[in-house]
């Protein structure tokens, strides 16, 4: 990086990841001084879980596992937030429920049929403020899992029993 004499600031920009020291001294007829900071680029944190069962029969209760490893900056892993929705399958019927939206490791419910999707978003809130927003620079990464909820089965009975004498014959049960 080139600084301009006289200028009051030294545009830096990190291509790679990792742990840089910046070392600032200036000095004049009038004395010295030195000021050090430390600068950790990371990458963004990655997104990963699991969930058990990924299907199975209406209720169906799944627990999901984060296995996401948060970033780190001189050894100290950094507070990520957490956000999980459910997205219900396209025509289904039934409801779904989440312990928690920004738990670590939430559990759901499902009872809707078909293929749901369960997104996992991953938030790092970093510093500087962004110049452009005003807001604190943030990475984000999501992943997507499904979980497929199957029918219970449902047996459609005949009409109510007839008084007949025997030999009798019933209406067959139709199965759905």
């Amino acid at each position: 990086a080139g600084w301009t004499p006289g200028s009051n600031s030294l545009p830096l920009t990190f291509y790679a990841v990792g742990t840089y020291t910046i070392t600032q001294h200036i000095a004049n007829g009038c004395g010295e001084d030195t000021f050090t900071e430390t600068v950790c680029v990371i990458p963004p944190p990655t997104c990963a879980f699991t969930i058990n069962p990924t299907s199975g029969c209406s209720v169906l209760n799944v627990t999901s596992t984060n296995t996401s490893q948060p970033p780190s900056c001189n050894g100290v892993p950094l507070a990520l937030q957490y956000t999980w929705t459910v997205s219900p399958p396209s025509g289904g019927t039934g409801t779904s429920t989440i312990s928690s939206t920004s738990a670590q490791n939430p559990t759901f419910s499902f009872t809707n049929t078909g293929t749901t999707n369960i997104t996992f978003t991953i938030t790092l809130t970093v510093a500087p403020i962004n110049p452009q927003t005003g807001l604190p620079m943030t990475c984000t990464t999501t992943c997507t899992q499904q979980v497929t909820v199957f029918p219970s089965p449902v047996i459609a009975s005949p009409p109510a029993a007839q008084v007949n004498c025997g030999p009798f014959n019933p209406s067959p049960f139709t199965l759905s």
